[in-house]
């Protein structure tokens, strides 16, 4: 089903799982095109605007994923 919550669920677990033992998390998408940087710019805006972690940042770049600085995920 589309708009249930599962990829922003996915996101929660992975932010608290990386916060909580630095284990970092793929991204995986079928097609190339979803993952143009453009597209995926905006991968954390519905987490930082839930405020679910505060006091922590989150980045994308170079089609990865930093929080706090550090690398946390990969795209594929």
């Amino acid at each position: 089903m589309r708009g249930v919550g599962k990829t922003f669920g996915f996101k929660e677990w992975a932010i608290r799982d990386f916060i909580k033992t630095g284990g970092q998390f793929a991204y995986i998408r079928r097609f190339s095109k979803e993952l143009q940087a453009k597209k995926i710019a905006g991968f954390f805006d519905d987490i930082i605007k839930s405020g679910k972690f505060p006091g922590h940042e989150f980045t994308v770049k170079d089609k990865n994923f930093y929080i706090d600085g550090k690398l946390a995920g990969y795209t594929f």
